[in-house]
């Protein structure tokens, strides 16, 4: 892919349901871009939000960095106890995501209301205070 068509990363978080944060990712998730999509991450430790939604249905190239920093992400809200899903999948990304077999390690949601849907029962079961 040459410089001139390549798409930088946007990141956008946003929070539709109480206790979980939407991130949707649109662009190039590789090993430029993985770097600001960690710290991005990081950042919603702090935010008491637990559970995370990662929208990749934008997602025009995804890389091996790419794929390590999304498992990397939902470790690390399961590690504080939270709930995190990767929703969405761009053609390109499902591809990527088949050869990888990324859904046998972490939780894949076709679509992105199922998933958001997911992550509000999740603080329902859990109860208040989780």
């Amino acid at each position: 892919m040459s410089e001139a068509s390549s798409q930088p990363l946007s990141i956008d978080i946003s929070f539709p349901v109480e206790g979980t944060a939407l991130v949707e990712l649109v662009g190039e998730l590789e090993v430029v871009s993985v770097e600001e999509f960690s710290v991005r991450m990081a950042d919603l430790d702090g935010g008491g939000r637990s559970n995370v939604v990662i929208d990749v249905a934008g997602i025009t190239f995804i890389d091996s960095s790419g794929i390590n920093a999304l498992i990397r992400a939902i470790r690390s809200v399961e590690a504080r106890g939270g709930t995190a899903v990767v929703a969405s999948p761009s053609a390109v990304a499902q591809r990527v995501f088949a050869i990888t077999r990324l859904p046998q390690l972490v939780p894949v949601e076709q679509d992105r209301s199922t998933a958001l849907q997911m992550s509000g029962q999740q603080d329902a079961i859990r109860g208040p205070g989780h």
